[in-house]
């Protein structure tokens, strides 16, 4: 999905005559995910989620950036948010830039020398979690 909830699906379907057919449709959404802007080292507190839900962030990085750190923090037994990076777009399950792969809502994410542009962060509920923060910062 880009940032104007814009997005497509696409399916396969088996045909006798040739065997398989590819089709796509775009889509719109009516009302664009609610999405949180995070200034440079600004924390987000006290984040929670179910099972499944997502939440969106979005950081501006201007260029000439060194670092860009994203770091998301929760308690141990809080749950399991699941943290997902992309440039220019929101990230999904299967579209994304940056991903760390652990258990639990303790995920970081550094990227040197990242182009300049609007980074997005979703939480995914892995699992129900809650407490969680969530920091971007760069240099």
């Amino acid at each position: 999905m880009d940032p104007v909830g814009n997005f497509a699906v696409a399916w396969l379907s088996t045909s006798a005559a040739t065997g398989w057919d590819v089709m796509v449709r775009s889509f719109k959404m009516d009302t664009r995910p609610p999405l949180t802007q995070l200034l440079n080292n600004q924390a987000a507190q006290g984040l929670a989620g179910d099972t499944d839900s997502w939440s969106y962030y979005r950081i501006t990085v201007p260029p000439g950036i060194a670092q860009l750190n994203i770091n998301m923090a929760g308690p141990v037994g809080g749950g399991d948010g699941d943290m997902y990076v992309r440039l220019g777009a929101l990230p999904s399950l299967t579209a994304w830039d940056y991903r760390p792969y652990v258990n639990g809502s303790n995920e970081a994410i550094a990227i040197s020398n990242p182009l300049p542009g609007d980074f997005y962060i979703a939480i995914h509920g892995r699992s129900a979690y809650s407490s969680v923060g969530l920091t971007a910062s760069y240099d």
